[in-house]
């Protein structure tokens, strides 16, 4: 069966620190971090999606549902439910203010 991932990501808190580089004060954003639980997802319940998160075909769930498609209801419940497995986060490249 899939697994769960939790993953921990920096946000801004919005708010700033003081912070002393080549002898000047500069302002640096506060960041916290925070926990996202990502399951598996399929078809049938796509609003457990979770933007920012990498997802991957489950090739396992596949093989069975091709191989049990006569019953139709194994197909429907590993495809339905488990077709998506997260694999990690979207990374985005963060840009300092000059």
């Amino acid at each position: 069966m899939l697994q769960d991932k939790t993953f921990t990501l920096p946000f801004d808190t919005g708010k700033v620190d003081t912070v002393v580089q080549n002898g000047q004060k500069v302002l640096v954003p506060k960041m916290d971090t925070q926990t996202i639980k990502a399951e598996s997802y399929g078809w049938a319940c796509s609003d457990l999606k979770i933007e920012g998160v990498k997802y991957k075909v489950c090739v396992g769930n596949v093989v069975l549902s091709i191989i049990f498609c006569e019953t139709l209801i194994v197909p429907v419940i590993l495809t339905g439910w488990d077709l998506f497995e997260p694999v990690d986060l979207e990374r985005k490249e963060m840009k300092l203010k000059s």
